[in-house]
């Protein structure tokens, strides 16, 4: 009997890549002395370089893996290990591990290694770790089960380098096409300052699945566990040759029964090759490292003669860039244009491109390709029945008889099997982008299924701090709110407001377009596939690195109110569409900003006339009457302003102007929205059919973020202290003035708590109520959210709830005093009406 009939072992063939970064460590005089001398002594023997390949086998050891075999030159000793490869330069490692390795647990011993030893004296000075979705997430050891996790433990050993972490998903969460990457520390500043185009560190890597089965024969033992000819002939006939070019030191493996790994050096430069041949999980992946931005690499033909030789059935192409330049530019994958009877003849379909900066580590491009037989299920989730979790919650969805399920679970009884799941109604419209994913929902009646929803978490999870819940079909009905009274309106999301993922990454599906002002907050949403054309920086003061960062990301639109800000403009960003804001004040908004932003009426002639000296490409103009006004009459006056300055600049000659943002200030609330914004569009409506009538001439757009968020959330607090005074009560809340009720202090905002899930089995309405005090968890006696409230009396375990509060909350929070309010729990629900 064959082992066929039986399941057979699935081996993931997916790498953890790990890449650390080192730099001298400050030592004593004499320290360093042996250092020198170390280094003195031999070139081939400096950093930790010293290190040789039994110490490095004990290093490893916790990983799970050894060294197999080892080829050097003058930069670099390239170790084949049982699990993929190890390469270590004088300060810098690239460990690759595949399997069920433990890669983190190998870090302790590194980092320890190189900085202890007398001859080495190095500290870390950042590290990177990235990977594809594994097949079987499940069965690698924690914390590699999943992203969260991982990110948990990297932060535990990478956190508190300058800078700190950053973590990244790019990719499709349905087809589980995605590429994750964390980030610590940060490239040291004059290095950065002074770094040209040119002298950019690219990296390409390209993961392959459902390889060509009578092309991976090649890479398999006889029955007699020899090797099939000799492993130059394997190198040869197998293509690996030509797609290798010259190389100064070359070291491959065939394992028995089965697999390929090769290492091979170049002066800096390394290439990596892995190939899992076994038809039913066959996997292959191609690292370049260390190529020179300004070396003849044509990364697009190099893609091709790849996917050519491999056949797979999917494909990804991630490009890095460990500098300014752009991955994406570099690496902007054409495969699968060629045309029929090409090549191999098969043919690729690019599933989607996503780019990402990363946080004072480069940025990198991320393509995605399915040959063209599999194209269907690889588009339509079927390859996701092993999907990793995502960085954020599932979104969870509602019964009417209060139960929750999971949209990312496929476990559960037959009969939440077996529910009627529907979709929320969306247009064609709303589709009309390549990364939109429709929410699945059970029918509820309305939203306030959500502080029912909360008493069966708390009970079901025994929570006992703060959490919310986010209601993203609120967001939805807000949308199409907007959509029926400001249709010649497309809002660009504030981020700043909220910048949750299930928040950003609802209203992009929608369509939305954002307001960003930060790197962070334009990483963000890039992150999820939203294209620079749909981002306003709306920023009228931008940093440096802030102009080189749009630069980089392609992003081109944004505001300006000085002649400062147009000098750093030309400087760094030359190419972009500036914005003229001007100064437009509701003197009763929550939050004025005329005091800061906004060019005054005299200076407008002076700063038109300064785009044209500076060749500058003007679009528009913009204003801002305040966060959360609440007078109409303060849009109307608004457009007629910006209208002013529309025929100043056509007066001056200036013919490029088609662009209107009028800001902020809508108001949020509670409801579909249709309260918040009814009278303030019927203003904005009649001006704007008064000032810009030509319909299709202009290009209108608004930066609601309240308007989208505020009544979506609502905090959950639970009570954990209690006190008396007199005829007053005191109690102490999960959270406060220095965590989400910031919004008090900086965003004037009205609380309304009411209580919530009590242990009294009286009714709320039948308590008696006493004027109570709500203190925040520090130990700051400013930390006091609300006096003179009346509660019914409390006890420790009680909760209290906290609506609309998704405006300026969570994204203005602190760790204050060592208590985390920037990360509370957060649950997503999908309510179909109010």
């Amino acid at each position: 009997m064959t082992g066929t009939f039986f399941p057979q072992p699935i081996f993931e063939g997916a790498e953890k890549r790990l890449e650390l970064d080192f730099e001298l460590a400050c030592r004593s005089v004499e320290e360093v002395m042996v250092v020198e001398s170390a280094d003195s002594d031999s070139e081939a023997s400096c950093g930790l370089r010293t290190l040789k390949e039994a110490e490095w086998n004990k290093l490893l050891q916790p990983a799970e893996c050894c060294i197999v075999s080892s080829k050097s030159n003058g930069y670099c000793d390239a170790y084949l290990l049982s699990e993929s490869s190890l390469f270590v330069y004088e300060s810098r490692v690239v460990l690759k591990t595949c399997g069920r390795t433990k890669i983190l647990d190998a870090v302790p011993g590194i980092v320890s290694a190189a900085l202890e030893n007398q001859q080495i004296g190095l500290k870390l000075r950042r590290a990177k770790y990235s990977r594809s979705a594994f097949k079987c997430p499940e069965q690698q050891p924690e914390p590699h089960t999943n992203f969260s996790l991982e990110v948990e433990a990297l932060n535990g050993l990478f956190g508190h380098l300058k800078g700190g972490g950053h973590a990244y998903v790019l990719g499709d969460q349905v087809s589980n096409a995605l590429w994750h990457v964390y980030t610590a520390g940060q490239v040291q500043e004059m290095i950065m300052e002074s770094r040209i185009a040119k002298e950019d560190l690219m990296t390409l890597e390209i993961c392959m699945t459902g390889l060509d089965s009578k092309y991976c024969e090649q890479f398999t033992c006889d029955a007699n566990s020899n090797l099939k000819g000799t492993k130059k002939k394997l190198r040869t006939e197998s293509g690996i040759e030509k797609m290798l070019g010259s190389q100064e030191a070359i070291d491959d493996y065939v394992f028995d029964p089965c697999g390929y790994s090769l290492n091979s050096v170049k002066g800096e430069t390394l290439v990596t090759i892995h190939i899992t041949p076994e038809d039913s999980f066959s996997y292959a992946s191609i690292e370049v490292c260390g190529i020179k931005r300004s070396e003849d690499f044509d990364s697009n033909a190099f893609v091709q003669l790849v996917a050519d030789l491999f056949k797979p059935q999917s494909l990804y192409v991630v490009a890095t860039c460990d500098g300014f330049a752009s991955a994406l530019e570099w690496c902007d994958c054409k495969l699968g244009h060629s045309e029929p009877g090409a090549g191999s003849g098969q043919m690729f379909e690019k599933l989607f491109s996503a780019n990402q900066v990363m946080t004072r580590y480069g940025n990198c491009a991320f393509h995605a390709f399915a040959s063209d037989g599999v194209r269907e299920e690889f588009g339509s989730g079927n390859m996701a029945a092993k999907l990793d979790k995502p960085p954020f919650s599932p979104i969870t969805v509602l019964r009417e008889d209060g139960m929750s399920f999971s949209d990312s679970s496929s476990s559960g009884s037959s009969e939440e099997a077996q529910r009627d799941e529907t979709l929320l109604p969306l247009s064609e419209s709303d589709m009309d982008t390549n990364f939109v994913k429709r929410v699945r929902a059970d029918t509820i009646e309305t939203s306030n299924c959500v502080e029912r929803y909360a008493g069966c978490k708390i009970r079901e999870l025994g929570l006992e701090d703060t959490f919310y819940v986010f209601d993203l079909g609120n967001v939805y009905r807000r949308m199409k709110t907007w959509q029926r009274l400001l249709p010649r309106v497309k809002p660009f999301y504030a981020v700043k407001c909220n910048p949750d993922p299930g928040v950003l990454s609802t209203l992009a599906s929608l369509g939305t377009g954002f307001d960003c002002a930060s790197q962070m907050e334009l990483e963000s949403v890039l992150s999820l596939g939203v294209s620079p054309d749909s981002v306003v920086y709306a920023n009228a003061c931008k940093r440096p690195s802030d102009l080189r960062h749009m630069r980089q990301t392609g992003t081109l639109l944004t505001t300006f109110d000085s002649e400062s800000e147009l000098l750093k403009i030309k400087q760094y960003h030359p190419s972009a569409q500036v914005v003229l804001r001007i100064r437009a004040d509701d003197p009763n908004a929550r939050c004025y900003l005329g005091n800061k932003y906004g060019a005054e009426t005299y200076e407008v002639e002076h700063l038109l006339r300064k785009t044209i000296e500076l060749g500058l490409n003007l679009v528009g103009v913009s204003f801002h009457v305040g966060s959360g006004a609440s007078d109409p009459e303060a849009f109307r006056m608004a457009i007629g302003l910006a209208r002013q300055v529309f025929n100043a600049a056509l007066a001056l000659g200036i013919t490029t102007m088609d662009l209107l943002d009028i800001g902020g200030g809508f108001s949020g609330g509670t409801g579909d929205g249709t309260e918040a914004l009814g009278k303030v569009a019927r203003v904005i409506r009649a001006s704007l059919d008064k000032h810009f009538g030509e319909e299709g001439r202009y290009r209108i757009i608004a930066e609601p973020g309240r308007y989208f968020s505020e009544g979506a959330c609502s905090l959950f607090t639970c009570v954990y202290g209690k006190r008396r005074r007199e005829e007053k009560m005191e109690y102490w809340l999960t959270d406060g003035l220095y965590g989400s009720m910031n919004c008090v202090i900086y965003d004037h905002a009205k609380l309304a708590p009411k209580p919530f899930f009590l242990k009294s089995s009286a009714p709320v309405e039948d308590l008696d109520l006493y004027s109570s005090t709500l203190f925040g968890p520090t130990c700051d006696g400013l930390d006091t959210v609300l006096k003179d409230v009346m509660m019914p009396r409390l006890d420790n375990g009680d909760w209290i709830i906290f609506p609309a509060m998704g405006a300026y909350t969570i994204s203005a929070a602190s760790n204050f005093n060592g208590i985390s309010a920037c990360d509370p729990q957060i649950f997503y629900v999908v309510s179909k009406t109010e």
